[in-house]
This record gives structure tokens, sequence and C-alpha cells, in this order.
């Protein structure tokens, strides 16, 4: 059996590879991935990870290495991250859904030796070689599900070496690359494992996106300890009603969420009875947990519930602590993980008294190495640190927090005006340098309001360029609708999902604060006007994977439209009208996806609507694919 020792019983720095590996050996027909009607053992895995791992030796990719990953969500994705490591290489993931400048942007940054993709995704412009996996992982026909792995060495790769490059938010409008080593994310699973004894019977979902930390360990830690890896549909993470169905099918025994979605999620009827029948363990990350979503977790679930804290320039999490009915007001982040040390400390990083509010740093083998081609911005978050002999380093994460009377930590906010929105770091600098380069926009300001609906939402406003803002008199003119669209559509076209902000909101002025500066907190207050919203109560909608509703290109442009103006909050909706220029956000986007699910009976995703946003092009895709597979079937 597959416990702590499995994984302790080497030198502390081996290599993610060379602990699957070891796995492959022990338990070779076990099944290791799982995804849909497809299974693999961790040989035939193992065997598909090899010869991809020639592969990219055979396109010049050596040990120091990175390739970039350009996949959706399934077992090829899985069979890629472990090829790539295998090979000696960091992986970079960029999500293929990501607007082209941002994805041309990261792969000129990443300088990557190759860049594994599929035909659909692959990329005219791209620089370096590409990689299709169509043709390197198409399976045979008649390909047995198992088979024996050839146990081939791969190439020695120093555990101080890169082990992944992801990609963050970034202040001044361009994202950062951010490199982690073997030894870092080696130490946190073993401290994982040791924590939370994960066994080779159990099932872990993997759900989170690739190109954000948590998803490292999703992929990583079932793999190198024998159990096995339920990897979900693209966007399924986005879906109550399916995570529920993935968790009751399979029946997890453990997973990931983000608060905001865990309370999505037990909002879903059919959650709850899942999740009690599986699930032994939930860990929580990326947000602040709201004491009432760990309160109505542990009364409804009841399974253990674990808040975790971490930043992106650290291997994942940083802290834990195991949620109690009996906490306090604010959910504790806890106590630091295994060879990592927390400091809470003033201006002039000295420590704070317990009970007093400092900026939180981190130090210890989990750190990242540094930042892509960032020098300067490397030096300035990753200091010296006082407290520690040899030159050893800290990460100051600008968070703010303190020490309870009981010795754990408590995240209290932001020293800046950094954001997070269901788990993703947002630097508002970031989305406001979008609207800037505008010609018409003369300043941007981007809040997390609490305004908009019942999760934190990203909210922008604008004032106009003096000529832009002005008639020839110089009053203010109105603003066109078409403006605003205009703006919208500008943002859409630039910024992933994720970052696109409700609004803009145009503004003659921004308010201003005593001391002259834009009064932010009064700003996410303010929230958009009041607009009529078509709908508000729509009917009793077929439950997901009910046989599909309406099949016609008109009955379905119809239930759209009346979709789009209620996740939009339009009165009104033209068929080749954009959601997102009519004011669709990541989030109600997320919601229309849900929502249009249920009432079609059928699997709608993200992608599809950021590929087909109006009326018009969405009901002749769905009515496509209706066409194609008439029997449920996923748009």
């Amino acid at each position: 059996m597959s416990g702590i020792s499995d994984i302790n019983a080497g030198s502390p720095d081996e290599t993610l590879s060379a602990l699957f590996a070891r796995q492959v050996r022990e338990r070779p027909e076990h099944p290791a991935v799982v995804f849909g009607d497809r299974r693999l053992s961790y040989a035939r895995l193992d065997a598909r990870a090899q010869l991809l791992a020639r592969r990219l030796a055979d396109r010049g990719v050596r040990p120091g290495a990175r390739v970039a990953v350009m996949l959706p969500r399934s077992e090829m994705l899985v069979i890629a991250l472990l090829a790539i490591v295998r090979a000696g290489a960091a992986f970079v993931p960029i999500d293929p859904g990501y607007p082209a400048a941002r994805i041309a942007f990261m792969l000129a940054d990443a300088e990557p030796a190759c860049v594994l993709t599929t035909r659909e995704h692959a990329g005219p412009s791209f620089e370096a070689p590409l990689l299709l996996v169509d043709d390197e992982l198409a399976e045979p026909a008649g390909a047995a599900s198992t088979g024996p792995g050839t146990d081939e060495a791969g190439p020695f790769v120093s555990p101080l070496a890169a082990a992944y490059v992801l990609f963050t938010s970034g202040s001044t409008g361009r994202p950062k690359g951010v490199a982690v080593s073997h030894r870092a994310i080696v130490r946190h699973l073993r401290w994982m494992q040791e924590q939370f004894r994960l066994l080779p019977g159990e099932r872990v979902l993997q759900k989170t996106p690739a190109g954000f930390d948590v998803s490292v360990w999703e992929f990583f830690w079932p793999l190198i300890v024998g159990a096995t890896l339920v990897v979900a549909d693209p966007d399924a993470h986005r879906d109550p009603a399916l995570l529920a169905d993935l968790v009751r099918t399979h029946r997890i025994s453990v997973m990931h969420f983000v608060p905001s979605m865990l309370r999505q999620f037990l909002a879903e009827p059919t959650a709850v009875e899942a999740a009690r029948a599986s699930l032994r363990l939930v860990i929580t990350s990326g947000e602040e947990l709201p004491r009432d979503l760990s309160r109505r977790f542990l009364e409804t679930v009841g399974c253990e519930l674990y808040n975790l804290y971490g930043p992106t320039e650290a291997a994942i999490d940083v802290t834990f602590h195991r949620c109690d009915p009996d906490d306090g007001p604010r959910v504790p982040i806890g106590t630091p993980v295994a060879e990592t040390r927390m400091y809470v400390l003033d201006s002039e990083l000295r420590p704070v008294a317990r009970g007093d509010a400092g900026e939180l740093y981190i130090a210890g083998v989990q750190l990242a190495d540094h930042y892509l081609n960032r020098r300067g911005l490397t030096s300035e978050r990753f200091v010296a640190c006082p407290f520690e002999p040899g030159g050893a380093r800290m990460y100051r994460t600008g968070d703010l927090g303190r020490v309870d009377e009981r010795g754990r930590l408590e995240f209290l906010g932001r020293a800046d005006a950094q954001m997070k929105v269901f788990g993703v770091r947002v630097e508002p600098g970031e989305i406001e340098s979008v609207f800037t380069a505008h010609p018409a926009v003369g300043q941007a300001v981007v809040v997390l309001s609490k305004a908009i609906g019942p999760e934190p939402e990203l909210l922008a406003f604008v004032t106009l360029d003096a000529d832009a803002g002005a008639d020839r008199s110089g009053r203010p003119a109105a603003v066109p609708d078409t403006l605003v669209r205009d703006l919208r559509l500008h943002a859409v076209k630039t910024l992933p999902p994720v970052l696109v902000p409700y609004g803009p909101i145009v503004l003659p002025a921004f308010p201003l604060t005593a001391n002259g500066k834009i009064d932010r907190a009064a700003l996410a207050a303010r929230g958009p006007a009041p607009q009529p919203r078509a709908d508000p109560a729509p009917p009793s909608a077929p439950a997901s994977g009910a046989a599909p509703g309406p099949v016609g290109v008109a009955e379905l442009e119809e239930l759209l439209s009346r979709l789009f103006a209620r996740f939009t909050d339009s009165a009104a909706i033209g068929p080749d009208e954009s959601f997102f220029a009519l004011g669709g956000t990541s989030l109600s986007a997320m919601r229309f996806i849900a929502q249009a699910s249920r009432e079609l009976g059928l699997s709608v995703q993200l992608r599809t609507l950021a590929k087909a946003p109006t009326v018009r092009l969405l009901a002749r895709r769905i009515e496509d694919e209706l066409q194609r597979r008439p029997d449920a079937v996923s748009a």
C-alpha cells in the first residue's frame, strides 16, 4: 500500500518524473488516469509519455529548456506534462482560449524550445517549432488500454531545475512568468502526502485550469503515490451540476475549490448528496474563505475542509488550517507547511506584535526561483531574509496578515490594489492599461465590487480623452452606446475571459480622497447604474444531461436571446450582438453557460461562447452539434 514512506523512501530532492516512475514499477496495471470513457494504467500512461518525451528530444528539447503546452484539459494534457518533465524541460501552460495577442506575448516571453498543441489551436505566427499531439498521441485502432513501459531512463535533471513556469497578472499590463523548481514542488507534494495521506484506491478530480498553480498538485500528487487522477472535461470547473455528476460517477475522494465556486457547488441541488457519498477531503484556496461558507460546508457535507494560502511565487500553498465549526469570525489561513517560514513584518522588516497587522513574507524551500526575464522585479519582491543566515531569501507577498491568540495566521487583504477573482490573481493595472490604450480613453480604474451580483466582480470605470469626452463648447458630451461597446470589444480581444470586467462605466471624473488620490472604495461601492433585467424568473429547466430541448435555429435563438438578456442586464438583444459587448463578464458568462446547459440538456462550453459570442452564431453551433450527435452532446 502506498503511503508516506513511498515518496519519502528516496532522496528528498527527487524529481517529479522519478517519483512517477516508482509508481509505474510498483503498480503498472493500476488505473492512473480517467478521462470520460478513456482509461490509462500507470504502464500505459508511462509508455505514451516516454514516446512523447523522445519526440521532444528529437525536436531539440534538452534539460533546462521550456516547452509551451496549449492543450484543452484531457488525458493528452497529462501525458504532455509527464513527457516534458521526463525530457528535463519545464512546462509552460498556455490556455488555448486566450486572445491571440496574449498568447503571442507569453510565447515570446517564455521562448519555448517547442510548442505542444493540436491542429485546432496551432497558430500561424508561432515562432517556436510545433509538435501536434493529434499525430504524436493518437491511439492506434484497437490499442490496448494497458501495456508495459520500456523503463527507459530519461536524462539527468537537477532538482534545482525549473519544473514549470506559470504566468500571472502583471501590474505593468504584461503578464509575468514565475519559475518553480523540482525541489520546491516535490517538497510541497511530500508535505501534502504526509498531511493528507492519499491512498492508491482514492480518486482526485483534476479541474483547475493548467495555468493556475493548484493544478500542479492535482496533476502530480495522485500520480506519485499510486492513486487515480480523474480529469474533468474542459470548462467543467465552471459548472456545479457537472462537477456534482463527476463526483458521484467517479466517487471522487479529494478535490479543490476556490471559495466562490464552492458556494455555487453547494447551491447545486445534487451536489451535497454526491459529495457526502465519497468526498473525504476538500481543499480551498485562492480567495478568502468566508466564515458562513465554511460552516455551511461542515454542516451539510461534513468531510474535512482545509483552508490553504499561497501565492504563485511559491510552490502552491505555504500555510494550512483545518476548518472547524468553532472558528471565529475570520477563518484562519493557519500555520506554515513543512520547511516554510512565515513572517509578519512592518515597513522596516521588523516583526510586529501578536494581533497587530503587518505584511506577510515567505521563506523556505518552496520559494520560486525568479520571475522570467524580470530581474528588477525579482530583486524587488525576493529580498534578503534578515532572520536566516547564508543568503536566504524571502518573498514579499503584498498581503496583510496577523497572528491570532492561538498562533494562527489570518489573512487581512492586500497592501496594494491587487485582487483575486475566482482564485485568479488580478493586477488591476493590467486591465486598466488595456482600456487606456484605446484612443478615446483618458483614465481607467478597475475595482472589485460587491454591488453587481452575489460574488465580488471586476468593475471598470473610465474617463474619456479630452477630445472624445467633450462637445465643441467644451461641455461633457453624451457617451454613445457604440463607444462603450467598442471599448468592451477592445478589452475582450486583448484580455483572457477571467479578466474581462463589468462595464466600462464612463464618468466625467473620478471621485478623489482627501489627499487627492482616486477613491477606489467609493467607486467599488458605487457600482453600476440599475438596468432593466429581462426574464428575472426563468422557467424551470431540465437537469444537466436531460434530453435536448429546442432543436431548431429559431427556437434556439429565442432561448439564447432570453438568456443573453438575463445575464447581461440588457432589455433587448439583437441576433448579431456579442455577449461580451452587451456587458457580459467572465462570471456572468459562467452563469450563462451553466443555465444554458441546463435548459438545453447538453453541455455548452465557455470556449464555444468565446468563439461564437452572438445569439446567431451560438445557435448555429449548438444546432450543428445537435444534428451530429442527437443523443446527449457537448456544444
